[in-house]
């Protein structure tokens, strides 16, 4: 229920409200990746750009073949490293190709050269 109500929140661009249940969910059940990847969004939605990078990267500590914690992980660094593109967030952005996020490719293409 957390979970679900914390997506809603994000959904209406509120996000400490959103934080609030998904440190809930994350509370009760550690290993919902969902519950990282949505409290990233949050965090990012709240401009908390290393807040979101840790909650990325739990979700795919936990889930290392989900694409589209890998993208949006190395989104949010390039963000961070001005579009400036590093090992770390070539290999994220070819992982999340890998595992089926084709939204990937234009970034590898623009930035992994």
């Amino acid at each position: 229920m957390y979970l679900e109500r914390g997506q809603i929140f994000l959904k209406l661009n509120k996000g400490q409200e959103s934080i609030k249940d998904l440190d809930k969910a994350v509370m009760l059940n550690s290993s919902e990746k969902m519950a990282y990847f949505n409290r990233a969004e949050a965090h990012y939605l709240l401009h908390e750009l290393n807040e979101a990078i840790t909650d990325l990267e739990k979700c795919i500590r936990l889930d290392e073949k989900f694409g589209k914690g890998h993208y949006r992980l190395a989104q949010i660094a390039l963000e961070i490293n001005h579009n400036r593109a590093n090992r770390d967030i070539c290999l994220h952005l070819k992982s999340a190709l890998s595992q089926g996020c084709p939204e990937a490719k234009p970034l590898i293409n623009k930035v992994c050269r």
